[in-house]
């Protein structure tokens, strides 16, 4: 949070969102599509459809909106916005999307915004400290590994501790 406050603006917020998406989800990814004088912020998630999917995309359906709206104002909403999973009345019923026209069962998740947006300055933060580069690098060297053996790795490491697990206490 404290990194995407800190952008000048919209578009540079999006674009260290897509760059460090890795380091929040090992699944998925998130791009720009241009479309004129709008833009689409698309993402995949998984290939879930199920309840446990539909929670996870209409969060980060959330998140996303809360990215363009520190540009556009608390109250924006996207007028078109599509989603990966199935037909959900929590998101149909939504006043805060009410005016959007809504999408499912697509093939990817995304909401459009007008391209002048990107452009949009951010407010200036409010007792934010900035982070030193060598702070961010080790931040994102912290995050999900890309391959299964080096996730498995990760997992192992954080279940692990000093002395445990030894063969004879097992």
């Amino acid at each position: 949070g404290r990194r995407i406050c800190l952008a000048p603006t919209v578009g540079a917020t999006l674009g260290w969102a897509i760059r460090n998406h890795r380091a929040f989800s090992s699944s998925g990814r998130t791009w720009l599509a241009s479309h004129g004088e709008q833009v689409r912020l698309c993402a995949t998630w998984s290939d879930r459809v199920d309840e446990e999917g539909q929670q996870l995309e209409h969060y980060a359906l959330m998140l996303m909106m809360g990215i363009v709206r520190l540009g556009a104002g608390p109250t924006w909403c996207p007028a078109d916005m599509q989603l990966q999973t199935g037909e959900s009345a929590a998101v149909r019923e939504l006043e805060q999307l009410s005016g959007a026209r809504i999408r499912f069962a697509q093939p990817v998740t995304a909401i459009g915004f007008p391209r002048a947006l990107l452009d949009t300055p951010l407010p200036e933060p409010s007792g934010i400290r900035e982070h030193s580069e060598d702070s961010l690098a080790a931040w994102t060297a912290s995050g999900p590994a890309d391959d299964l053996a080096t996730s498995i790795a990760q997992v192992v490491e954080t279940l692990s501790w000093r002395g445990y697990p030894h063969i004879r206490s097992t």
